[in-house]
């Protein structure tokens, strides 16, 4: 019986030898980096397996609270708004295929209103809390409507009238801003304040969105409000 010859070590088919030399790599300790110290967190389970207390109160939301009052003056006015835009839409019914003059003067409408009523809101009035959203949000956007110009300008191109979709999608956006830009300069007029209003004149006004400024008069409590510049001493002083 021929003697049996020992595997090479370099050979990967051959058995292992347990008496072999060790890897010197596997006695060595795993550092602290590699091994957290104390018991490995557990992972956590997903929502939806996690048993669910029935006696467990439910947290209050940490966010901010809802204004109800607001939301009710809001809804109150919205409602009133829309009621009115019906009304004009049944005064005026759009023929088939026709200009829709009645949405289009309804936006035209609201969007001199608002620009009326911002002056009037940040500029003149008190503060107050349910103005703005009463009149604003509730009335002016339930007058006005972006859904059923939307609806007109895809009918209109759908029954392939190009230039009038074309000619009601732009000069209700044109005249909308224009018709805003007319209600700002008609309420300035109407309580005697400047068209035009730049950084000096935001000043002279003591206001600033619906908070007034606190007035300071005297110089020498070292107040940060800008001095007024006479218009002489500006034209002045750009001369040279």
């Amino acid at each position: 019986m021929p003697p049996s010859t020992p595997s090479s070590p370099a050979d990967p088919s051959g058995p292992a030898d347990p008496s072999g030399p060790e890897d010197p790599a596997a006695k060595e300790p795993r550092s602290a980096e590699t091994l957290p110290a104390g018991p490995r967190p557990l992972a956590p389970l997903p929502a939806e397996t996690l048993p669910v207390d029935p006696d467990l109160r439910e947290e209050p939301p940490t966010g901010r609270p809802r204004e109800w009052d607001v939301i009710a003056v809001i809804a109150l006015g919205g409602g009133l708004g829309s009621i009115a835009r019906y009304g004009m839409a049944r005064a005026w019914p759009t023929p088939t295929d026709g200009f829709p003059w009645a949405t289009f003067t309804t936006n035209i409408l609201g969007s001199l209103a608002l620009g009326l009523l911002m002056v009037l809101v940040i500029e003149v009035w008190p503060p107050q809390r349910y103005r703005r959203p009463f009149i604003g949000v509730g009335i002016i956007g339930g007058f006005t409507t972006f859904s059923t110009y939307m609806s007109e300008t895809r009918g209109l191109l759908a029954t392939h009238h190009f230039a009038r979709a074309d000619a009601y999608a732009l000069t209700s956006l044109l005249a909308g801003l224009a018709a805003v830009w007319t209600g700002i300069v008609l309420a300035r007029l109407a309580v005697h304040k400047p068209v035009r209003r730049g950084p000096r004149l935001r000043h002279e006004a003591g206001r600033t969105a619906t908070v007034p400024v606190p007035e300071n008069n005297d110089r020498g409590t070292g107040g940060n409000a800008p001095e007024t510049v006479p218009a002489t001493d500006s034209r002045k002083a750009g001369s040279r």
